[in-house]
């Protein structure tokens, strides 16, 4: 996700590890990354981080997709 609130996924995996993913570039230590993504979260799409503590509810974003 870029600083603005948009979803970017171009990522090279090394390696999939079953439980995690070894990431060979793609990110920055400074990049946010949602780790439970809908199925419908598509490149460019604007998301909202949710306040601490309230993970796992889903508020409609701007553009009316769900984001988790």
């Amino acid at each position: 996700m870029d600083a603005n609130g948009h979803v970017h996924h171009k990522i090279v995996i090394a390696q999939n590890l079953g439980q995690s993913l070894e990431i060979e570039s793609g990110i920055e230590p400074t990049d946010k990354v949602i780790t439970n993504p809908s199925d419908s979260i598509a490149d460019g799409d604007h998301v909202v981080i949710a306040p601490q503590g309230q993970q796992g509810q889903q508020r409609p974003a701007p553009d009316n997709k769900a984001a988790s």
